[in-house]
């Protein structure tokens, strides 16, 4: 039975994929039934993909589980990979596919041999089916939505490539704080053994030395040494004659 959580998660489910089957059958394509004329179908072959009256069901039940696997859109249960071949294929899509050579058009639902014998040559047969050497089968339009385990994975490989990003740019910084402490190193001596012109002159010849200051003189005289060498003051003598006279 499973636990309380787990029984609601799968009603919840099952809600979703009902609505996701409604929402498909109101499409113009598959408001038909697949194989005859009959308007809204309400039963579906699920690896077929597409939805067909009760009347085809039964037909499709005839041809085995390895050909078709229906399933009632409203009764049984469904499984999401299910739910996702009805949305890739449609009516439409597979019957470009199946039916790509058919030239006649198809039986009418009240002549029961004729519609049997038109779903076998269209499944069993694969007669009409398009084939390798015919142009390529369109696309679907459907995109399928994330799994929780794809997220998981695309969330691990953005973060992954965030990593990387992160790491180069810190290496990037780091080489170049690298190179700009290098160059500031060599340049360092550079400017040491690189002084001014004066400089150079000085360290080639030597600095000028300084005027030295003249010897003390030992008796103390501040002319060297040398006063008693000088010539002595002018003498008065004329200037007294002269008062005499």
């Amino acid at each position: 039975m499973g636990t309380r959580g787990e029984r609601e998660s799968a009603k919840d489910l099952n809600a979703a994929h009902s609505a996701i089957l409604s929402d498909l059958m109101t499409r113009p394509e598959n408001r038909i039934c697949a194989d005859c004329d009959v308007k809204g179908p309400r039963w579906a072959s699920w690896n077929l993909g597409i939805f067909v009256c009760i009347t085809c069901s039964g037909i499709h039940r005839n041809l085995g589980v390895h050909i078709s696997k229906v399933r009632s859109t409203n009764l049984d249960t469904w499984r999401p990979e299910w739910i996702k071949s009805m949305q890739t294929w449609g009516n439409q899509r597979a019957n470009m596919l199946w039916e790509y050579h058919l030239k006649s058009g198809r039986p009418k639902s009240g002549d029961l041999q004729a519609l049997e014998q038109f779903i076998r040559n269209k499944y069993e047969r694969g007669r009409w089916k398009r084939g390798p050497n015919d142009p390529p089968l369109p696309p679907s339009d459907f995109v399928p939505p994330e799994s929780a385990e794809e997220k998981k994975i695309r969330e691990k490989e953005v973060d992954r490539e965030r990593k990387k990003r992160e790491r180069k740019a810190r290496e990037k910084a780091n080489a170049d704080a690298l190179a700009q402490r290098e160059s500031a190193r060599q340049a360092a001596p550079v400017a040491a053994a690189s002084p001014s012109l004066g400089g150079g002159l000085d360290l080639l010849f030597g600095a000028p030395s300084a005027p030295s200051a003249p010897a003390a003189d030992p008796f103390g005289n501040s002319d060297g040494g040398f006063g008693d060498f000088q010539s002595p003051p002018p003498s008065a003598a004329p200037q007294q004659q002269q008062q005499q006279q």
